[in-house]
């Protein structure tokens, strides 16, 4: 009778646990969010619009991106006079602001970084680094003295520093596809191409590491300076040096593991994220990772016409997150927003993007006698056409929208929504 009663037990037991395993791979396997479907249908729905938009509108006066922007917000407001588009719309506004920035970006940054002209980028090094470290730096104090001096929308300390990277940012992608076609010399297409994806690099860098010392302030225990160095090492040291280590080892296993073109594009896509987000997770930078990545792989031969698969298959993703990133733009912007649109926030927005162009030009100006000692070629007129040539753009919203949507206590709601409004007009100018 003991016997046949533990033997019972042990098999209820038995089951229970089985049961219980089942149902946890069950619910986690077998569930998904709700809106999945209106997710699926808009991607699509979206590159098929914006494939034909590119294709049959190159010589159209209004860019792509203001045209994306525009139809999103077009479907932003139809979402107001029908539930079923509500439903649509209401799938991308509840997007993570983390999870938008860790689908697009790191394709756009890698495919920029492949796509350089390395034996050009050893040449112009120098001049990259001055205008991307010292210039960078005095560029950014200008605009966060301007926007403080202003003062029209009443922000907190760490908003102004928070908006200033944001304005002083620039898009490699759209910068490079904006100078390719113009007939400018080989040497200040790489240098502003150069320069572009440095900037993005350290505005990405700099933005994580204000938000980081100031939602940790109040547990340091070493001084701000020592503070600082540390995100600098993480940041951009171990970043870098892990950079490289991804890049050598990719390449050890496309040259004696994976033979075929197929294995190289699934390789080089899966490690690129799963590289992002275990820097991400340690606490490195995980665009500085991938920027230096993209620049050693480039520097790498590969067998005939691997490289150029690769390039048209990353140069296709970033097409892909690109028209993903102006047309969500749009949708994020809520309706109501429009009707509290006055006068004068067009009028500063047009008088910041204008103050960004005369400072950066007083910026290559001022550093130019310097910058023309480094090497032969730049003149005044380069500094013109690179002020001319930057476009702002994917790390400009991407930052935009982190700052908006933020949990953390960078300022109060009506302050993360003028930062918002202003980026995106000044983005879209």
């Amino acid at each position: 009778m003991d016997m046949n009663s533990n033997i019972d037990n042990f098999t209820h037991i038995n089951k229970g646990f089985t049961g219980t395993w089942v149902e946890f791979i069950r619910i986690k396997f077998t569930r998904y969010p709700q809106d999945l479907p209106e997710i699926i249908l808009i991607i699509p729905l979206i590159c098929t619009i914006g494939a034909f938009l590119n294709l049959h509108l190159k010589d159209f006066p209004i860019p792509l991106p203001v045209i994306l922007f525009l139809m999103g917000c077009s479907f932003e407001i139809l979402s107001f006079t029908s539930d079923k588009v509500q439903k649509y719309s209401d799938a991308i506004q509840w997007m993570d602001e983390n999870l938008y920035f860790d689908l697009f970006t790191p394709v756009i940054v890698f495919n920029v970084a492949f796509d350089m002209d390395v034996y050009m980028l050893h040449k112009l090094f120098w001049q990259i680094v001055l205008i991307t470290i010292p210039g960078f730096f005095i560029n950014y104090i200008l605009i966060l003295w301007y926007l403080a001096s202003v003062d029209k929308l009443n922000l907190k300390t760490i908003s102004w520093l928070l908006f200033a990277v944001i304005l002083v940012s620039s898009d490699p992608m759209l910068t490079v596809a904006a100078i390719r076609d113009l007939g400018f010399s080989r040497g200040l297409i790489n240098l502003i191409n150069g320069e572009s994806l440095m900037t993005s690099t350290m505005s990405f860098v700099m933005f994580k590491s204000i938000v980081d010392i100031n939602s940790n302030q109040k547990y340091m225990n070493h001084s701000l300076a020592h503070t600082i160095m540390d995100q600098i090492m993480s940041y951009c040291g171990a970043s870098f040096l892990v950079g490289i280590f991804s890049s050598k080892l990719i390449q050890l296993w496309m040259s004696t593991v994976f033979g075929d073109d197929i294995n190289h594009i699934s390789l080089s896509f899966s490690i690129l994220y799963f590289i992002f987000f275990i820097c991400k997770q340690v606490g490195m930078s995980g665009i500085v990772t991938l920027a230096t990545m993209g620049l050693f792989l480039n520097s790498i031969s590969f067998k005939p016409g691997v490289e150029a698969l690769l390039l048209e298959f990353w140069s296709c993703l970033s097409f892909v997150a690109f028209l993903m990133v102006f047309t969500f733009i749009g949708l994020l912007i809520p309706a109501h927003t429009y009707l509290y649109i006055s006068f004068s926030d067009i009028y500063y927005s047009l008088n910041i993007y204008f103050t960004l162009i005369v400072l950066r030009l007083l910026v290559l100006l001022f550093l130019s006698p310097l910058l023309s000692r480094l090497a032969d070629g730049f003149s005044w007129r380069w500094a013109f056409i690179m002020v001319w040539s930057e476009m702002k753009g994917v790390p400009n919203i991407n930052m935009a929208l982190l700052f908006a949507y933020s949990d953390l206590p960078f300022g109060s709601e009506r302050e993360k929504s003028q930062v918002k409004k202003h980026s995106f007009f000044i983005l879209n100018i």
